[in-house]
């Protein structure tokens, strides 16, 4: 027992515990601040924007899935990029992946996002169900 507690004391002495030091001539890492592009208001009502601006086309067949579709807000707040990312309904998947990208392009401005307090695009992503909820 006595061998052990001495080889732990050695082993701990041995052991630096402070903080290591940035080598001299050389700069930390800077901090990120990132803030997130926001819609004007919330997302609620971003949903709700789209909800009541995208024409959701009628389907021949009893079809369930969703689309996703990315979106890019750029630098001054306007959406201007949207396309298909992922499709579970087909045909009619691309037929309603064409009108939520004109929907998501004519969407109000948003606050574009910030990293370390300058503008800078952002894409997002975004699952569209059908049948509509």
């Amino acid at each position: 027992m006595k061998i052990y507690l001495l080889f732990l004391c050695c082993f701990i002495s041995q052991y630096n515990f402070s903080q290591k030091s940035v080598p001299k001539g050389s700069k930390p890492l800077p901090s990120r601040t990132v803030i997130d592009a926001a819609f004007p208001g919330d997302m609620k009502l971003f949903n709700k924007y789209l909800h009541y601006n995208l024409y959701w086309p009628d389907s021949e067949n009893d079809i369930t899935g969703e689309i996703v579709m990315s979106y890019t807000i750029g630098v001054e707040g306007f959406v201007t990029e949207a396309k298909l990312v992922k499709n579970d309904l087909g045909n009619f998947g691309e037929q309603l992946a064409i009108e939520a990208a004109r929907a998501l392009r004519k969407s109000p401005m948003w606050q574009p996002a910030t990293l370390n307090g300058k503008k800078v695009p952002i894409t997002k992503l975004i699952a569209l169900p059908y049948p509509k909820p």
